[in-house]
C-alpha cells in the first residue's frame, strides 16, 4: 500500500522539490501552503507522515502540533525548522517527533521516513 505524505510549508520551490523527490521514492503527497488548508487535507485524507513547518502565513506549526497529533493519533509528526535554537521549545512537547531543519537535506529526509 502506498503511503500518504502530506507537506505544509509556504515555501513554494521547497515543496516542489520535495514533492518531486518523495514521489520518485513511491509516496503519495499533497501540498497545503497554510495551516488552515492543511488541516481540511488531514481531515479528507489522514497522511501516513505530515512534514511541518513552523512558520507559516496563518501561524505557527508547532503551536498546532500537539492538537494535530491529538486528533490524528499515530501520524509521524516531522517538524521542520529554519531554526536550530528551538530544540529547547520541543523538548516541551509530549509526543514523539523528529526535527528536520532548513535547508532540508533530502538523504536526511528520507531517514527519517
Amino acid at each position: 500500500m502506498q503511503r500518504y505524505i502530506l507537506i505544509i510549508d509556504d515555501e513554494v520551490d521547497l515543496c516542489i522539490l520535495v514533492r518531486s523527490h518523495l514521489r520518485k521514492l513511491g509516496y503519495s503527497v499533497s501540498v497545503a501552503h497554510t495551516l488552515q488548508d492543511g488541516i481540511l487535507q488531514m481531515r479528507l485524507a489522514k497522511p501516513d507522515i505530515l512534514l511541518l513547518d513552523n512558520n507559516l502565513p496563518d501561524g505557527t506549526g508547532w503551536a498546532k502540533a500537539e492538537e494535530i497529533n491529538e486528533q490524528f493519533p499515530g501520524m509521524n509528526i516531522i517538524l521542520i525548522s529554519a531554526l536550530s535554537s528551538g530544540h529547547t521549545f520541543y523538548q516541551t512537547m509530549r509526543f514523539p517527533f523528529r526535527i528536520l531543519e532548513k535547508p532540508i537535506q533530502l538523504a536526511d529526509l528520507e531517514s527519517y521516513l
